[in-house]
């Protein structure tokens, strides 16, 4: 949906909404930043516990390894879709 509009030639008066397609680019830019959230949840996590007061929590560079990979596997499958079919296989 893009922006809006008013019928208030109808009764009730109604809100009207335009549409656009989305291009498979827009819909994979979606989900690269989704990806790369995720990771950064990760990463930020990590931080945190290196950061707090515990002693007995500290930073995992394997978690943050493994999210690396993950994200990488993402963003190879995502850059390989090439229609819309293929996003929504995703």
């Amino acid at each position: 949906m893009t922006t809006h509009s008013f019928d208030i030639d109808a009764d009730p008066a109604q809100i009207v909404w335009g549409k656009r397609e989305l291009t498979v680019d827009e819909r994979k830019s979606g989900l690269i930043g989704q990806a790369k959230a995720e990771f950064q949840q990760v990463v930020n996590a990590e931080v945190a516990k290196q950061m707090d007061d515990d002693p007995a929590s500290v930073y995992d560079p394997d978690a943050v390894a493994t999210a690396q990979a993950t994200l990488n596997t993402k963003l190879a499958a995502i850059d390989a879709a090439t229609t819309h079919e293929d996003v929504d296989a995703l």
